[in-house]
């Protein structure tokens, strides 16, 4: 009975290993059209932004509504695409944890409260792509399987080799 289990769970988990690109795709197209739609609207409605930024106490308010709607447009967009990911993760990323710092932590009272935050969730997305990367169905992965066939492309186990 232990080894039908066994290999039953071994037939699944290989058929499950031929689309876990989907994963990681799912997540940038998701979080990348959150950030890609909230940059826009900051962008079209700056005035507005600005003033939100002014009444949470940010600093140089104007600056940063241009800079941050900008970031995530061109950011979102980008991970979209699977270009840049581990790049553009990382900022956005460090927006998550201002926007609960300035906006979102009047509204939390526990760690379950903090860990329930969309931003919160996010975060975690991001963190997860800076770790794992874009997957195989991305522009970065293709991009450093063109360079790895090249001459003098990344060398089999460095840093870039693994765009996945």
């Amino acid at each position: 009975m232990t080894s039908k289990i066994v290999r039953t769970w071994q037939w699944g988990t290989g058929k499950l290993a031929r689309i876990e690109a989907l994963g990681p795709l799912m997540a940038r197209l998701s979080v990348g059209a959150v950030f890609f739609r909230s940059g826009l609207g900051k962008l079209n409605h700056l005035e507005r932004t600005t003033e939100f930024f002014r009444e949470l106490g940010i600093v140089a308010p104007d600056f940063h509504a241009r800079f941050v709607g900008g970031l995530e447009c061109v950011g979102g967009l980008c991970l979209v695409l699977g270009l840049g990911t581990r790049l553009f993760s990382v900022p956005l990323a460090f927006t998550m944890i201002v926007a609960v710092l300035t906006a979102q932590l009047g509204e939390v009272d526990g760690i379950v409260s903090l860990l329930s935050l969309s931003e919160t969730t996010i975060f975690s997305v991001l963190v997860w792509l800076v770790l794992a990367g874009p997957g195989a169905l991305s522009l970065d992965h293709l991009a450093l399987r063109s360079l790895a066939r090249r001459p003098g492309g990344p060398a089999a186990g460095g840093a870039f080799a693994d765009a996945s």
